[in-house]
């Protein structure tokens, strides 16, 4: 009996989780390094949004084609979907056209939804320097005797900070349609400084509505130090996320690692080919790509295009 309920419990609780198999393509990089020659180039985020009692399902849907995709990969090779079109690797390229026609047909098939967060490296961009320029016009006509601590420090922003922060967005809005109380996310071989990095971007939204920041100075003069409290109160409710959860690192070697990394690439590329001025993130921008209709995206007017 004692087993009977936990097993009851663990299905109840995995009735209110989606998994986010969750890829990245595109640019990365500290912002602060960002050139107008990168402007057009696209950063992405992709999630496979699966509800926890489906994992094991869905994962064996997609268990063929990565089946087929692995037993082709030479030896050396990452199992990873554009390795198989490197040059010389024509075998594997043929098997590789084959099994990304059957990850879309599965996903269309089975309604395996999707959401992403994509960004032109020019608004990243253009925003830094926007940031530096008031920096340098503040401590021009500062008159305190007072420097805050780092605050000298280059920027340490990375393109992909904020393309997080939209992705965690549109899954914690995907939760809370289908009635699902966590999200976690799960990634392939990411190390500990991009999880923990993700993480902390998955935190700001958790704390919108209100903002506490403790800022230290020192005094050049005395040699005095002072340390004040920042807060940033919104008043406007149901702004913070509720459903998100953690990172995980699952590895490669899962078919729905790999479905993802499919899905991410092709997306990637449709996206990369948009005019430079095309909204990104919302339906007009999958409206001509593989699967529209199963994409958890912006009806329109998406901010995240914008700033």
């Amino acid at each position: 009996d004692g087993k009977e309920g936990i097993n009851v419990n663990r299905v109840a609780a995995q009735e209110k989780r989606i998994v986010a198999f969750t890829d990245e393509a595109g640019s990365r990089g500290y912002v602060r390094k960002l050139t107008h020659s990168s402007d057009h180039e696209i950063s992405l985020l992709c999630s496979l949004l699966i509800p926890g009692e489906h994992v094991e399902t869905v994962r064996d849907l997609f268990k063929e084609p990565f089946d087929k995709f692995y037993s082709a990969m030479p030896t050396g090779a990452k199992c990873h979907i554009t390795d198989a079109f490197e040059p010389g690797r024509e075998a594997w390229r043929a098997v590789a056209e084959v099994v990304r026609a059957e990850v879309f047909t599965i996903m269309q098939d089975y309604g395996v939804f999707l959401t992403y967060s994509a960004r032109r490296l020019k608004i990243p961009r253009e925003m830094h320097d926007l940031l530096e320029n008031l920096k340098a016009e503040a401590k021009k006509n500062s008159r305190s005797d007072f420097v805050v601590r780092n605050s000298n420090r280059p920027s340490a922003s990375q393109i992909d900070d904020d393309v997080m922060i939209n992705l965690a967005l549109m899954a914690d809005e995907f939760a809370e349609k289908f009635k699902r109380e966590l999200v976690d996310f799960h990634f392939d071989e990411i190390d500990k400084a991009v999880a923990d990095r993700y993480q902390a971007a998955i935190a700001t939204t958790q704390n919108i509505e209100n903002v506490k920041k403790e800022v230290k100075a020192r005094n050049r003069k005395t040699g005095e130090t002072a340390t004040k409290t920042i807060e940033i109160a919104i008043p406007l409710q149901d702004l913070n996320t509720k459903a998100l959860g953690k990172i995980v690192v699952a590895g490669k070697l899962d078919p729905l690692i790999f479905a993802t990394d499919v899905v991410t690439n092709s997306l990637w590329r449709h996206l990369q080919g948009l005019p430079p001025t095309a909204p990104l993130n919302e339906l007009s921008s999958v409206k001509d790509w593989e699967c529209p209709e199963i994409t958890f995206v912006a009806a329109g007017n998406s901010m995240f295009d914008k700033i």
